[in-house]
């Protein structure tokens, strides 16, 4: 809802005043501009959504407007709303560790109907920009899982440990470049933990439907993923690796799942520069291990509880002894000797 007041009286011609409200696919938050969302042009930058209203021929008086949307412009209000859900949670949870409390980037979404773009991606290394895909075979601007977990490529570019490789990648490939599957999970994981957040059904699915014209809905649920996929259970596997975050999330029982630390440890563990500055100015490395590693680094709790739900998600036994074994000298170097 939005009112504003003003003076109407045009002086000695006294004519009707036309009046209308435009509304832009724009979110501003407190100083912060959010997202925004704009057709989908070949060279930035694209041109924002704008709705204008009825016009209203006035000589005074009170006005209420109301705007009744089509559902492609109801679409692209949807992709705003997704982003500024997503938004509010990172905030919620304390933003990133040493960075900015609050999510500073904005996030440039491109859509348009009928101009056939079959995938959904985030393009972080040029123009800093999410494009939704809108051919008939898909169409994601009613899959809020989707919008959420490209805004948290975005997260991820510009706060975390980003070395995304990119290129194709499935739930059912148990092989794929560990960088890609951390990178591709926790987006999976994150857009779960928002919906969860805000109270949405199904909160444990990552949820990629066809759009409004079908029926169809996939997705899987990440509190089943190993006992459903025990030939998926690996680090090379970007739902095994959501699965272990949302087990580290969550604080339901299952399997050898039996403690939860809720959505901010995993976000302070995604930003913490212990796991965000891994590397040196060249190179980060940005794998599930370097996570887990990091956790343990941090201070998290680094028990046989955690490392069973290590193991259950995603293979690694005995983690954290592994980690230890790793980290102790060897026998020339305690002696001395090179």
């Amino acid at each position: 809802t939005y009112a504003f007041h003003f003076c109407d009286d045009d002086g000695i011609f006294d004519d009707e005043l036309e009046l209308y409200v435009r509304l832009y696919a724009n979110i501003q938050s407190n100083g912060h501009d959010v997202v925004e969302v704009q057709e989908d042009g070949l060279i930035p930058p694209e041109e924002v959504y704008e709705f204008n209203s009825n016009i209203i021929e006035s000589e005074g008086g009170t006005y209420t407007v109301n705007f009744d949307l089509n559902r492609d412009q109801s679409a692209v209000f949807n992709i705003a709303d997704a982003i500024f859900d997503a938004w509010n949670v990172w905030n919620a949870n304390g933003g990133a560790v040493e960075d900015d409390a609050i999510f500073d980037y904005q996030a440039e979404v491109n859509w348009e109907k009928g101009d056939n773009d079959d995938k959904t991606y985030y393009n972080g290394y040029v123009w800093d920009e999410i494009t939704i895909a809108d051919s008939n075979s898909k169409h994601d601007e009613w899959d809020d899982s989707v919008i959420i977990h490209e805004w948290t490529h975005q997260a991820d570019d510009n706060y975390s440990c980003d070395d995304n490789p990119g290129g194709e990648h499935s739930q059912s490939d148990s092989s794929q470049d560990p960088e890609l599957a951390w990178a591709e999970g926790f987006a999976d994981y994150y857009q779960s933990a928002v919906r969860t957040a805000l109270g949405r059904v199904d909160g444990n699915w990552y949820l990629d439907g066809v759009g409004p014209d079908s029926n169809m809905m996939g997705g899987y649920d990440m509190e089943t993923w190993d006992a459903d996929n025990p030939s998926l259970v690996t680090a090379s596997n970007e739902a095994a690796v959501s699965a272990l975050l949302w087990d580290l999330q969550d604080s339901a029982n299952d399997g050898q799942d039996r403690v939860g630390f809720g959505l901010r440890a995993n976000q302070e563990a995604f930003t913490d520069p212990i796991f965000s500055e891994n590397g040196d100015i060249f190179d980060d490395t940005c794998t599930t291990w370097v996570y887990l590693r990091s956790w343990r680094d941090m201070g998290k709790q680094a028990d046989r509880d955690v490392a069973a739900i290590i193991q259950q998600n995603v293979g690694f036994t005995n983690f954290f002894n592994q980690l230890a074994a790793a980290d102790a000298p060897s026998a020339s170097q305690t002696a001395g000797t090179a």
